[in-house]
């Protein structure tokens, strides 16, 4: 029983990517995970400050209005624990990935404005673990403690087409937008045995934000400027263990940041906009 107990502890901060403490030698995890999300997109933000400065500047009052789009990434998980526990590295590519964020736009004068847009993404996450603290079978809230290094990759693309009804025939705008978003991350991790084949867990991580974008319209490919921020990461998970070296994850995963960008042919026109991702995770692994 207390053997069983140790190995889902361990289980549990693999799946997280933070190991610690050792259940048996050189533990490999393969598997898949799952992220249903409400995402609030920085680089639909963007598009929407953007736009209602560019018509304001031209003398026209526009609104541009955006719901929180729903969606999931889905993508394989590969982790490994050294033999003594003491060190875990894992990685994450959810790289299938589905999205729906609607954009509303009004303006007096302009008639109808539809709206027609794609919204892609990909996340890879990649960290390195170590467990900090072992006081054998005495409980402390350390015991079970690690401290882990990573870094996050997200990349988010979006196509839309804007339909202007103006007085005169239709005209439609085709808009793209590729941001990358390279983030270093640090933090710290805990997880718990609750019964024989159950433990929980909880991630919480600094990310410092080095973002990177391209606008593509009818009139070229516009080059921009963008700022480094910090953000937070966080999840909350329980594991089960309904078969020997087979387990169940179910989490919830918090991730937010800003982004501040600009047209650098007109660097005093910046915006602010917020990217936060969240929402349940399901993991499935087998470990070997």
């Amino acid at each position: 029983m207390k053997t069983v107990s140790l190995k889902i502890v361990v289980m549990t901060v693999l799946l997280m990517s933070a190991s610690v403490t050792a259940a048996h030698a050189g533990t490999w995890m393969l598997g898949l995970k799952g992220w249903y999300t409400s995402w609030d997109s920085s680089v639909i933000g963007w598009f929407e400050k953007n736009q209602e400065a560019l018509f304001a500047e031209n003398g026209v009052s526009m609104d541009v209005k955006k719901d929180t789009g729903t969606g999931y990434l889905v993508g394989p998980v590969l982790g490994f624990q050294t033999d003594n526990g003491d060190w875990s590295v894992s990685l994450a590519a959810m790289v299938f990935s589905q999205f729906n964020q609607s954009i509303d736009m009004e303006s007096e004068g302009m008639g109808e404005i539809e709206t027609d847009g794609e919204l892609d993404r990909k996340d890879f996450d990649l960290t390195v673990t170590y467990s900090l603290f072992k006081y054998g079978d005495r409980f402390s809230l350390f015991k079970y403690q690690n401290v882990f290094l990573g870094c996050k990759y997200q990349l988010a693309n979006m196509d839309l087409d804007i339909t202007f009804d103006t007085l005169g025939p239709f005209k439609v705008a085709h808009n793209e937008i590729e941001q990358a978003v390279f983030m270093p991350t640090i933090g710290t991790g805990f997880s718990f045995p609750l019964w024989s084949k159950t433990a929980a867990g909880l991630q919480l991580g600094l990310l410092y934000v080095i973002p990177d974008m391209k606008f593509k319209n009818d009139t070229g490919t516009h080059n921009i400027w963008t700022e480094p921020s910090f953000g937070f990461n966080g999840e909350i998970t329980f594991s089960y263990l309904p078969f020997n070296s087979f387990v169940m994850q179910l989490g919830y995963r918090y991730q937010a940041f800003s982004l501040t960008a600009g047209f650098l042919d007109n660097p005093d026109a910046e915006t602010k906009s917020q990217d936060i991702t969240h929402g349940p995770t399901l993991t499935l692994v087998y470990l070997f």
